[in-house]
């Protein structure tokens, strides 16, 4: 690792410095810019795997498992996974915790959900079935579900159920 020199440091930069991870890396860019040592993959690495990590964290706490699932249909393949907002308001809900007219998924959006100790109102689902609820009202996985219980009700009622 690199020996930041911080007395070349004008002071509002040695307050940026000290304030975190995130300042750390802007300024070691700077530091190997400066020098003439610049490697951006390196940085963009480390977000991603940041990003990686912090998105594992939140979708295995939200599926109170070891391993994440969907809560709907069982798919427990990470790239499909997502966090859907229980009472569907998801837009909305992200431009105001950014405070801005534009939505903010994905990490920045992984991250406020850790800093806020993990609020109530979050589920893991995949992406069909987090699509098919914004856009149809409902899960085509619980809706056969749902069919397949009355199927059963039904059945049930008629075979043993006698007036």
């Amino acid at each position: 690792m690199k020996r930041i020199l911080t007395r070349n440091m004008s002071p509002e930069e040695l307050e940026a410095y000290k304030k975190g991870r995130k300042q750390y890396l802007h300024y070691t860019y700077l530091y190997d810019k400066i020098f003439g040592i610049v490697d951006w993959s390196k940085y963009k690495q480390a977000a991603i795997e940041r990003a990686k990590r912090i998105r594992l964290e939140v979708l295995v706490h939200y599926s109170n498992s070891d391993k994440p699932f969907c809560v709907c249909c069982n798919e427990s393949n990470m790239e499909f996974l997502c966090i859907d907002h229980i009472d569907g308001n998801g837009n909305e809900h992200r431009r105001h915790i950014n405070n801005s007219k534009f939505t903010s998924g994905g990490a920045p959006f992984y991250s406020w959900l850790i800093k806020n100790k993990y609020p109530k109102g979050y589920q893991v689902l995949c992406f069909n079935c987090n699509n098919s609820k914004a856009h149809y009202g409902y899960c085509p996985h619980k809706k056969a579900q749902e069919e397949i219980e009355q199927a059963s009700i039904k059945l049930y009622e008629a075979t043993y159920v006698k007036e």
